[in-house]
């Protein structure tokens, strides 16, 4: 029970890790390429915000080859549902802006932060789900005996 309940603890820790890789890595790309105040700002911006989304997959995958509890699969799927849907969203509507060569006042490229936001959201749910394995919370918020 002991070494379930500390294996519990390091998938919840680790997801949490992801999550917070995963969502502060697309802020790190939005502020890259919209918010920085230079060039080089820009591409540290840039690189540090690829490195966190290489990773915060890899210790995902890591974290769930150690078995979920079932406090967090309910809610990661969820957060994993909004981080696929924003994902492809965010990525059709900026190839379309692209190969259609729209402006950015298009109804289809308005979408594209939208996706992005739901991307970074579910990667704040998937570090719930992993809050929610560190501390034993059953699907009905119940604390476990």
């Amino acid at each position: 029970m002991i070494a379930d309940r500390t294996r519990a603890r390091i998938t919840g820790m680790l997801m949490i890790l992801a999550g917070l890789l995963g969502a502060g890595g697309l802020i790190l790309l939005a502020l890259a390429a919209h918010a920085a105040s230079d060039p080089q700002e820009g591409r540290w911006l840039h690189e540090a915000g690829l490195v966190a989304l290489v990773h915060a997959p890899v210790v995902l995958l890591l974290a769930r080859g150690r078995g979920l509890p079932p406090a967090g699969r309910r809610l990661e799927q969820w957060g994993l549902v909004l981080l696929a849907t924003g994902a492809l969203v965010f990525t059709a509507t900026l190839a379309l802006r692209a190969w259609l060569d729209l402006s950015r006042t298009h109804p289809i490229a308005q979408l594209t932060p939208v996706g992005g936001g739901l991307a970074i959201a579910g990667w704040l749910v998937v570090a719930a789900a992993g809050l929610r394995v560190l501390l034993g919370r059953e699907g009905d918020g119940q604390a476990r005996p």
